[in-house]
């Protein structure tokens, strides 16, 4: 069933939801909030930009100041789709700023396709702590069981989001039963993460 098929990353992110902030954040905060203060300042390790990262998921915007309409199912006026990794690129490390980021006013997550998601974090307590790391991976695998698709965030190691394009590829065609699956992805994780300049 359709539930069935987005139930592996659907129920990875709805868990890690429950450890964002505190019952108060949760309630009167926004995941567009989240992600434009993440976008306006790199080094904040947030929990929801790693999971929507690795989750594929595709933010909509507005340019800032636009008075057009928009209808998010049918017609869209000015709407420019990117990733999540794009859309904290046009913040303060891609040279713009908090103030001058597009509005965010769409998201889509596709949860389909996905066979195994994991997302959790490090932090001084189980809940109301700030994640020190956090990550996100999901993995789409065939009936053999070899990967065929794989996609990772990781907050706190590297400068800003790091979202390992070399290393996850490399888990392309491989048993995801094997040990040497694993050994060999955190290989090409640690040799990426320090080409992009580790966190101090």
């Amino acid at each position: 069933t359709d539930d069935a098929l987005a139930a592996p990353l659907a129920g990875s992110l709805a868990r890690h939801v429950g450890r964002v902030a505190n019952t108060q954040v949760r309630a009167t905060g926004s995941w567009a909030g989240n992600l434009a203060l993440a976008a306006g300042a790199p080094a904040f390790v947030s929990d929801v930009a790693t999971m929507l990262a690795a989750a594929r998921a595709r933010v909509y915007t507005l340019p800032r100041g636009s008075k057009g309409r928009w209808r998010v199912r049918g017609v869209s006026v000015s709407l420019t789709e990117m990733s999540v990794p794009e859309y904290l690129a046009l913040g303060r490390g891609g040279g713009g700023g908090e103030a001058m980021l597009p509005v965010l006013v769409h998201m889509e997550v596709p949860l389909r396709g996905v066979s195994v998601s994991y997302s959790d974090k490090v932090s001084l307590r189980h809940a109301n702590a700030h994640a020190i790391v956090n990550a996100a991976f999901t993995l789409s695998v065939d009936s053999q069981l070899r990967i065929t698709g794989a996609t990772a965030a990781i907050g706190g190691i590297t400068k800003r989001l790091f979202v390992p394009t070399a290393a996850a590829d490399s888990l392309l065609g491989k048993l995801l039963t094997d040990v040497a699956t694993l050994n060999s992805w955190v290989a090409a994780l640690e040799t990426e993460a320090v080409a992009t300049g580790i966190s101090p």
